[in-house]
């Protein structure tokens, strides 16, 4: 009798063991609150971590060297530390520079542009426009050959006038436009350093 209860006993206790992990699974338990909690591995990415094991000063969390980051939006912030220029080919300028920056993109310098080759201006009415931002002086165009210059052309208050020169230096107005009245003439000298900068009006020796 009593090995029967003991065998009964041991029936119901294996039959208990067995179907415990189904109760369990069954069970529904709340989220637990932990103060810290010690890892002694990082907790993985797919895991909700970082993966890392170290922060910044401010408690940012450390990546791994060269992260892969996928259309990362920065809003409102900056990026800083960057010892290497971004390339051209990625949307940057390959400079640390503005000078080195604006030759990468291809564009003229804004004061003291060389241009090697010819250059033109392809445009619906184009126009190529000097302006002397003083309002008192004039705007001149030289030509030079082999860096000798030999003639120009000087717009000023006073007229237009075209400039000679003999071995760079300059010599006479050997012709002129006066602004005033329009009126053209052939000079047979040099007007004087106000006059050349078209400040005022130039004494003339006019063919008839």
């Amino acid at each position: 009798m009593m090995k029967s209860q003991l065998n009964k006993i041991a029936a119901f206790g294996a039959a208990f063991f067995l179907a415990l992990p189904l109760i369990a699974s069954a069970q529904s338990y709340p989220s637990p609150t932990f103060n810290s909690v010690v890892l002694q591995n990082p907790l993985s990415p797919s895991n909700g971590g970082t993966g890392a094991t170290t922060s910044t000063g401010t408690g940012s969390a450390v990546l791994s060297n060269s992260p892969a980051l996928t259309n990362p939006a920065i809003t409102g912030g900056s990026i800083s530390g960057l010892t290497t220029a971004v390339p051209v080919a990625s949307g940057g300028t390959g400079a640390n520079s503005a000078a080195t920056a604006l030759s990468n993109l291809g564009g003229a310098a804004l004061s003291g542009a060389s241009f090697a080759g010819p250059t033109g201006l392809s445009y619906t009415n184009p126009i190529f426009a000097l302006n002397d931002s003083s309002g008192g002086a004039a705007t001149t165009i030289s030509y030079a050959v082999g860096g000798t210059k030999y003639f120009g052309t000087t717009v000023g208050t006073t007229g237009y006038y075209i400039q000679r020169y003999a071995s760079g230096s300059f010599v006479d107005y050997p012709f002129s436009i006066l602004a005033s009245t329009g009126q053209a003439s052939l000079l047979f000298a040099p007007p004087s350093t106000a006059q050349r900068l078209g400040t005022a009006r130039t004494s003339q020796a006019r063919h008839r």
